[in-house]
């Protein structure tokens, strides 16, 4: 991973760093606290109980699922950005995006998003996506978050079946278009 990591700051490919279970067992955070300390991280995005942890205020996390954090999730998220230079992106019913001084939330979503496994890691890959098509971190994230959103609200539309609902949602965000995007995302500032 440091290897891979090393050649993508060489190529100035931005990394987006998903530290999975980090507070749920010492050999994952602390691998996610190595992987910020060796390599230059542009976007940082996990769940509360990730997030809490990795900004050294407490999380709350089972497995891979959030159990939630001890404080200010926007406090938490700005003091990790501004400690690692990273943007930091916190999931859950609103998510979080900031710099350590711009913050933006975003309220796209369906409650069907959180019973499925999976989603985090797929909204990790909007996320690496969306940054690999724009420098501006924060907007690139919050969009992609955004559109990531739209697409399970679209789906839920379609169905209640969790599992059907996984599927749907793929392929809503697989025809998202721009206008989509634009006409749909709920992007605010705190």
């Amino acid at each position: 991973m440091v290897l891979a990591g090393r050649r993508a700051n060489e190529l100035k490919v931005p990394i987006v760093l998903d530290p999975v279970g980090a507070g749920a067992t010492r050999y994952r955070t602390e691998t996610a606290q190595n992987l910020l300390r060796d390599l230059h991280i542009d976007i940082i995005k996990g769940n509360a109980g990730e997030i809490g942890t990795l900004a050294g205020v407490g999380g709350s996390v089972r497995g891979v699922d959030s159990n939630g954090m001890t404080g200010d999730p926007i406090s938490a998220s700005r003091s990790l950005a501004r400690g690692t230079g990273a943007v930091v992106v916190m999931s859950g019913a609103t998510d979080i995006v900031t710099d350590g001084e711009d913050t933006l939330l975003v309220d796209n979503g369906h409650e069907l998003m959180g019973r499925i496994s999976g989603t985090g890691c797929m909204a990790s890959s909007l996320v690496a996506a969306f940054a690999a098509a724009s420098e501006d971190r924060v907007l690139s994230s919050a969009a992609a978050l955004a559109a990531f959103g739209i697409a399970g609200e679209r789906a839920a539309v379609r169905t209640s079946s969790p599992y059907s609902f996984k599927i749907m949602m793929l392929d809503e965000v697989a025809s998202l278009t721009p206008n989509d995007l634009a006409d749909g995302a709920r992007v605010r500032e705190p």
